[in-house]
């Protein structure tokens, strides 16, 4: 997968690519901005998504049924449900209407064969304090 993500929006858009290597999807990944931490970078997942297939040809929202769920249960309002919503179909439209960085064709994208994976640091997971 290659993952981008933007400066102050509530979205990642994913592009996935199968067993061949092949582009399969683009994935909006409705989520609070990324903020920076110790191990990284932090977020929150929005849960619902937005998926659009390779040729761009449209978008469909994806666990609509997970996102009902934590507005029932009280994880998420009505509000942020509909703030979501907005995003998702702005993730979207960012996509199809091939604004940057999606105004170049990424389907033959593949990471650098010397890049090794990342380590955590130490105690990532412990709060500092």
């Amino acid at each position: 997968m290659l993952s981008f993500a933007f400066p102050d929006t509530p979205y990642a858009v994913i592009l996935g690519f199968d067993e061949r290597g092949e582009l399969f999807e683009y994935y909006v990944n409705l989520e609070e901005p990324l903020t920076r931490s110790v191990a990284g970078f932090d977020t929150v997942d929005h849960l619902l998504d937005v998926t659009i297939p390779p040729d761009r040809s449209g978008w469909s929202w994806k666990d609509e049924d997970e996102l009902r769920e934590a507005v029932a249960r009280g994880i998420f309002t009505e509000e942020d449900a509909a703030w979501f919503r907005f995003w998702g179909e702005r993730g979207a439209e960012h996509v199809l209407l091939q604004e940057p960085p999606f105004d170049r064709d990424w389907s033959t994208w593949r990471p650098e064969p010397a890049w090794e994976d990342a380590d955590l640091p130490r105690n990532w997971d412990i709060a500092p304090g």
